[in-house]
């Protein structure tokens, strides 16, 4: 009897390193005045969301692509009108959609289908937020030379996130 691969909440994402995830926190220390702030252990810049997938097929599309590290330059502040209070670059940098849509087609391919919707790269810093009078944002640089698949374990305070597996840029 053939067993059905193994599934789980998966999403491909740039993951910030130690200094930059404690930029991210402190940005978020002065600016998140409402709603419920990101654990900052969770902070991240989502690149493909796969929702229930097999991870191991998701390893090998990964293990195929390749793109150059490149740079993400957060400069932009907003909310959404579902309260998700953000941060965003102006652009997004071509090799960032290079990697979101390598994954994508990668998983297509495979029969892996997508909601369809513009990709909108960007960090949560909180949730149900509401509008605060806008404060310029000093840019925040991202070198960015891997990604990584993040499994997502639903808990009662909040998401868990895990690294799987990380992949170098170039």
């Amino acid at each position: 009897m053939n067993q059905a691969p193994p599934r789980a909440r998966l999403f491909f994402a740039l993951w910030p390193e130690p200094a930059l995830r404690r930029e991210l926190a402190r940005i978020q220390h002065e600016r998140v005045g409402s709603g419920r702030a990101v654990p900052v252990a969770n902070l991240h810049l989502t690149v493909l969301f796969l929702g229930l997938a097999d991870p191991a097929q998701a390893m090998r599309v990964a293990d195929g692509l390749r793109v150059p590290p490149f740079e993400v330059c957060l400069r932009r502040e907003g909310y959404w009108r579902n309260g998700i209070h953000w941060l965003a670059p102006e652009s997004t940098p071509p090799e960032l959609s290079r990697l979101h849509d390598g994954l994508r087609e990668g998983l297509a391919a495979q029969g892996h289908a997508f909601e369809r919707r513009d990709y909108r790269p960007h960090v949560t810093l909180a949730r149900r937020a509401r509008p605060a009078p806008g404060r310029a944002l000093p840019p925040l640089r991202w070198p960015v030379t891997d990604h990584a698949l993040v499994e997502s374990r639903p808990r009662p305070q909040g998401p868990e996130y895990r690294v799987l597996r990380r992949w170098p840029l170039g």
